[in-house]
C-alpha cells in the first residue's frame, strides 16, 4: 500500500485576474522544483491534481468550485459546486484506503467514493472514470 501521495493544488491558472502577474511570478520562480518533484513522485506515489474549473480548463471537471475567479466569468445561477466538497474528498483520498481508484476522475460532489472503491473490479474491466493524457 502507498502511504504518501503528491498533491498538486491550484497549479492549472491562466494568470488573468488582478494578482495574476504576481503569481505567475511567484510560480516561475518555483517551476523547476515542481517539476523535478513532479517527475520524481510519478511511478513511486500517486499524484493528484486538485483544481477548480474556471471555463478554461478542459480536461473533465464540470464542477465548479466559487472563488474570486470563477464568480466574474459564470453567472450567479451556474452548476456551482459546494467548496466544503473538495477539501472533503480530499481529506478521504489522504487515508489511503481510496489508493485503488487512482488515476480515475473523482467529482467532489457526484461520486460516492466508497461506491467507487466497492465496485474497483467493474470500473477496471471497463475502464471507468480513467484519466487519460496525451501530450
Amino acid at each position: 500500500m502507498v502511504n504518501a501521495a503528491l498533491l498538486l493544488v491550484d497549479v492549472v491558472n491562466d494568470f488573468l485576474h488582478e494578482d495574476g502577474e504576481l503569481l505567475l511570478a511567484s510560480f516561475r520562480s518555483r517551476h523547476a522544483a515542481l517539476r523535478a518533484e513532479l517527475e520524481r513522485a510519478r511511478g513511486s506515489m500517486p499524484v493528484v491534481y486538485a483544481n477548480d474549473d474556471w471555463g478554461r480548463w478542459d480536461a473533465n471537471a464540470p464542477g465548479l468550485v466559487r472563488t474570486a475567479m470563477t464568480e466574474r466569468t459564470f453567472p450567479e445561477d451556474a452548476p456551482w459546486t459546494p467548496p466544503e466538497l473538495a477539501p472533503e474528498l480530499v481529506r478521504k483520498l489522504a487515508t489511503g484506503r481510496y489508493d485503488a481508484l487512482a488515476g480515475r476522475y473523482l467529482h467532489a460532489e457526484h461520486d460516492d467514493v466508497d461506491e467507487l472503491l466497492a465496485r474497483i473490479d467493474e470500473l477496471r474491466e471497463r475502464d471507468l472514470n480513467a484519466i487519460r493524457l496525451r501530450r
